[in-house]
């Protein structure tokens, strides 16, 4: 995989985020070629960048988003 910018992977997770496909946080690291660390601070930064709550869910094995 070509390494992409910083935008571009928070564009990638926000979609996987809404069609639940990002997997568990190794697995999002490993589709990104990041580590974990880095898969919590783009996680963090979709919350503040789109002022949604996001969260593991085991049940789906992916990221969602939170209704409120």
């Amino acid at each position: 995989m070509n390494r992409i910018t910083a935008f571009e992977k928070i564009t990638r997770v926000k979609w996987m985020i809404e069609h639940k496909t990002t997997g568990n946080p190794k697995q999002l690291a490993q589709s990104l070629e990041v580590s974990e660390r880095t898969v919590y601070r783009i996680i963090q930064n979709i919350q503040d960048m789109h002022r949604i709550e996001v969260e593991y869910s085991y049940s789906e094995n992916s990221y969602v988003i939170i209704k409120k």
